[in-house]
């Protein structure tokens, strides 16, 4: 009698995975270009009944998660931001600071970009959405 190999997840991978589907991901990255012709898309299938509103919620949420995965993985360049500070804010540790005159220094070339008007820059945890980490005391 043959018996069926089965792989087995330890607690802590199980964990891990149920925790991966459960997540919530930043949905500032909808408004960028990629975003905006994806959402134009999705009214289109759904002004003609090819996809209704749930299904576009679904692929609106995997978006979020892929684009977040896809950056924090691959995008490894660093820049140096200079400007005079305007104003900021923080909200549910999501930052949002407003530059005037700013210059970027990107690592790879090495240029510096100026911007003439206001810069807004929004930075967010590393970690998904919605999660937060325990400190020990």
């Amino acid at each position: 009698r043959r018996r069926r190999r089965t792989r087995r997840w330890g607690a802590g991978e199980r964990f891990a995975r149920r925790a991966r589907r459960k997540m919530a991901f930043y949905q500032h990255y909808r408004v960028s270009t990629v975003g905006c012709q994806l959402e134009d898309s999705l009214e289109e299938m759904i002004d003609s009944e090819t996809m209704t509103e749930e299904q576009a919620e679904i692929v609106r949420n995997q978006f979020d998660k892929a684009i977040s995965l896809a950056l924090s993985a691959q995008v490894k360049n660093k820049a140096n931001l200079k400007g005079k500070l305007h104003h900021y804010r923080n909200c549910d540790n999501v930052w949002t600071f407003f530059l005037d005159s700013a210059t970027i220094k990107i690592d790879t070339n090495r240029e510096a970009q100026e911007v003439d008007d206001k810069l807004k820059i929004i930075a967010c945890d590393g970690r998904a959405a919605g999660t937060t980490s325990k400190k020990k005391a």
